[in-house]
């Protein structure tokens, strides 16, 4: 009802399901029904009410509210529990929007783990990266065969996502059909001081020359030392809810450039601003920069090096997501890199092409469709390679098709 829904539950998941206390209906500070609990909207800072589903500015009555008995198998469900329809069984679940069930719940036992469906793949934490990633609508064929639970999580995922996160409806997308072949004939034409030369013109690939200057390099540099951990990718946790995952085709170090002292950086401020520039895109369309960095292998293959195989930096899931699916990839290197580290793109029409490492340059490609820019492109897969000399420091800005950075302070970038 409220456009609230998505801080009342955000708020919810962060402090947990509790119980009002029993009370009498009179005055202002009367207790309140089961389930339901005050916030703040951080807006306004007004008081408003929700269960976890709907949410009011009126504090609500406990008239009307039923507890049902507790023998679990018709009885009213715990408080925060709704019931719910898998797309894609048609089976009735349960959930109260962190984990789910298809047994229904007690009132007494509370929570249950699902018991009839289960992950077969010999390596379960495939089906968690591979479930989190898309693959669920992609390849439902293999996926609801033999990654059922991570699939059922996901299903669960999205339901609670959608009743509290919504796309305000007036919004737009940054990318038009059609419209990616203006914005690399503007690139080309208006910012020949970057030096763009375009490598592959369908799809649209530029290499800048001087996207950076050395100033700019080493303050990415700076800003992410001391803080890179192991790079992971996207996938859902044991409650369904996406996060980072362990992937076996990654094994870089990151970190993100989304603290105050990156962000508030004058000399960040003006990148990031050039890329929303270069792109056409509005700045908040953009992820925070994640800053990357690759240790060094005695030789390609070894069990030591840092790489991030062949990929697609599109995901599926992001089509049913506030920020809508990622559009563009702007990669910034900021170091020379003596031997190895290079970026591979293995599928262009003209053939791969490898871009090495050097400090300042940068890479700019689509992940979609210029008709259809809601679709994977799969001719921009791409993978960075080992670095056998030396280390290599870079960037990404990843450009969604819709407003990123609000939603993703409501945690509604991901499910």
């Amino acid at each position: 009802m409220l456009d609230q829904c998505a801080a009342a539950c955000s708020a919810r998941a962060a402090n947990g399901h509790a119980k009002a206390a029993s009370g009498d209906d009179g005055g202002a500070e009367r207790p309140l029904p089961d389930g339901w609990r005050e916030y703040k909207d951080p807006n306004t800072g007004k008081t408003y009410f929700s269960d976890g589903v709907t949410s009011q500015w009126e504090r609500p009555s406990r008239k009307g509210r039923t507890r049902g008995n507790d023998d679990g198998a018709d009885g009213s469900l715990p408080d925060g529990w709704r019931e719910y329809k898998d797309p894609n069984t048609g089976k009735t679940y349960f959930s109260d929007g962190v984990t789910s069930q298809w047994e229904r719940p007690s009132r007494r036992t509370g929570k249950k783990e699902p018991t009839n469906v289960h992950d077969t793949w010999h390596t379960p934490s495939d089906c968690v990266a591979w479930a989190g990633s898309g693959q669920c609508e992609a390849n439902p064929g293999f996926m609801l065969v033999s990654c059922e639970l991570s699939c059922h999580k996901i299903g669960v995922s999205r339901s609670a996502y959608a009743e509290r996160c919504k796309r305000p409806t007036d919004a737009e997308p940054a990318l038009q059909p059609g419209g990616m072949t203006a914005t690399f004939d503007r690139i080309m034409a208006e910012f020949g001081h970057l030096e763009p030369e375009l490598v592959s013109s369908d799809p649209p690939v530029v290499l800048f020359h001087k996207f950076l200057s050395d100033d700019e390099s080493a303050a990415f540099v700076a800003h992410g030392q001391g803080k890179y951990t192991e790079s992971k990718g996207v996938g859902v946790d044991a409650n369904g809810r996406m996060t980072d995952v362990k992937t076996e085709i990654r094994t870089s170090s990151h970190a993100w450039c989304q603290e105050a002292e990156c962000l508030s950086d004058p000399i960040v401020q003006s990148v990031i601003a050039r890329v929303s520039d270069v792109t056409l895109t509005p700045e908040t369309n953009g992820e925070f920069a994640q800053l990357v960095h690759y240790r060094s292998c005695p030789d390609d293959g070894h069990p030591s090096c840092a790489f991030y195989r062949r990929h697609s930096d599109y995901i599926d899931g992001d089509q049913h997501r506030n920020q809508g699916v990622r559009i563009y990839t702007l990669f910034m290197y900021l170091n020379d890199v003596e031997e190895g580290g290079g970026t591979r793109f293995t599928d262009l029409p003209s053939g791969p092409i490898t871009f090495q490492p050097q400090r300042g340059k940068a890479i700019l490609w689509p992940s979609v469709y210029s008709d259809t820019p809601d679709k994977q492109d799969p001719r921009t897969h791409h993978e960075a390679l080992p670095v056998t000399k030396g280390e290599k420091y870079g960037a990404n800005v990843w450009i969604h098709q819709y407003d990123f950075k609000t939603p993703h302070k409501t945690g509604c970038t991901m499910d």
